[in-house]
């Protein structure tokens, strides 16, 4: 049993642009619509899982990219044309956070079974897999207060533990600074408030 779309709604010059990906992808969907009559301007099918990440916009060798994250791929698309631009291995996850963006950089993580995030540097063309994926890591916290990094791949490594000396209850969160943390990192939040694990 589905429980519906998640995704907000996103504002691209004239256009409203709607991901609406469905359980088992047969029926999902990126649609662009005009913001004043509500016609639809392009429609582009994906065959990607039920996600609840709503995608970003971002700026990348002079172009502007709608970059949409999906458990089977990671997908950029022209936000004008709704043409693809590049798409990447997906999180193999739900999508549930929405993707964050940086400096010539953008995060996407999935919220179930597995804690991931994944970077990938934007502007590229084709399959970036290989070429423009910049790392790929497990985020797992214990109920003790202790945070694990841990390298996806098929050997197990953990690269860094970050005991929080407290209990946790919380889904760990990747941050680029701004107004969620004071720097950027992983941020988790406890009974005694936030912590932000700088990513060095």
């Amino acid at each position: 049993m589905g429980v519906g779309v998640r995704t907000s709604p996103l504002l691209y010059k004239d256009l409203v642009i709607l991901l609406c990906d469905e359980d088992n992808g047969d029926k999902s969907l990126v649609v662009g619509l005009d913001k004043k009559t509500g016609k639809e301007v392009w429609r582009v099918p994906r065959k990607v899982q039920v996600s609840w990440a709503t995608p970003v916009i971002v700026s990348a060798n002079g172009g502007d990219e709608l970059v949409a994250s999906g458990t089977e791929a990671i997908i950029a698309y022209d936000p004008a044309t709704g043409k693809e631009r590049w798409r990447m291995k997906g999180l193999s996850s739900n999508a549930v956070p929405s993707p964050v963006a940086g400096k010539d950089v953008v995060v996407l993580s999935a919220g179930f079974p597995e804690k991931l995030a994944v970077a990938v540097r934007p502007g590229g063309s084709g399959d970036v897999t290989e070429s423009r994926a910049l790392w790929r890591y497990l985020l797992i916290m214990s109920q003790d207060g202790d945070t694990f990094v841990i390298k996806a791949g098929p050997a197990h490594e953990v690269l860094r533990t970050n005991p929080l000396g407290e209990p946790i209850s919380a889904s760990a969160a990747v941050s680029r600074g701004g107004s969620t943390s004071a720097a950027s990192g992983t941020c988790s939040r406890s009974a005694r408030g936030r912590r932000a694990l700088a990513p060095g």
